[in-house]
């Protein structure tokens, strides 16, 4: 099945996108779908995302449809859209 996915902020720049579609097993997790788009990226791509455990950083907040996710299990469909948003920073 294909999930559409849309980077913001540093994501944005280290994936080279600002959205592409991925092709995903049907019922896949949010977490196993991160875990699926960072393979194949650059280190900065994957050290924004996942902490030296490889656990999702906190600080990076995931948008399932248009509401944001508190669960990593969460089970995606067809055409599900997500947005991960990173911190950012500046001054």
């Amino acid at each position: 099945m294909k999930i559409k996915i849309k980077y913001t902020a540093q994501l944005k720049k280290e994936a080279g996108v600002s959205e592409d579609w991925t092709e995903v097993e049907s019922g896949i997790e949010v977490e196993d779908l991160l875990r699926s788009i960072a393979i194949g990226r650059s280190d900065a791509f994957r050290n924004i995302l996942f902490d030296e455990e490889n656990n999702r950083r906190q600080s990076i907040l995931v948008i399932h449809n248009n509401e944001q996710i508190e669960s990593e299990q969460l089970r995606l469909n067809e055409n599900d859209e997500i947005l991960i948003m990173s911190p950012i920073a500046g001054g």
